[in-house]
């Protein structure tokens, strides 16, 4: 959920940035989202019985790999955005809930959908210091 703020900033502040196409703010979310569910459910759930030691490292682990793999997936599919590797890393360090999955998916959608570029650039002359 923490991404989805990140994802607001690029957006809001910054409309014309190549992060800020909603290509690749949905695919680059999208991507998190199924690398994250897959690292949880392959790596993190299986574990819960195991000793302490043995699910931190593969906790450490699956985070490490779902970070890496999203990132890696975002660049082969040009889906780059930097927060999504965020969500696939929240997956994994918070459980995967149902509840969660939907709203990433929805609050996705609603941010992308928010001001146009031809309204946000309608807004005039960005003040720069």
């Amino acid at each position: 959920v923490a991404a989805l703020g990140s994802t607001a900033f690029i957006i809001f502040a910054m409309p014309h940035s190549t992060t800020a196409q909603p290509r690749r703010v949905i695919g680059g979310h999208m991507v998190g989202l199924l690398v994250g569910t897959i690292s949880y459910f392959t790596l993190v759930f299986p574990q819960a019985g195991n000793g302490p030691w043995a699910r931190e490292f593969v906790f450490v682990a699956a985070g490490a790999l779902s970070v890496g793999l999203s990132i890696f997936i975002m660049v082969a599919t040009n889906t780059e955005h930097p927060p999504a590797a965020g969500t696939a890393l929240g997956l994994v360090a918070h459980g995967w809930e149902y509840q969660r999955f939907v709203l990433v998916l929805g609050a996705t959608l609603n941010i992308v959908s928010g001001p146009p570029r031809a309204q946000a650039s309608a807004l005039g002359p960005v003040l720069r210091f």
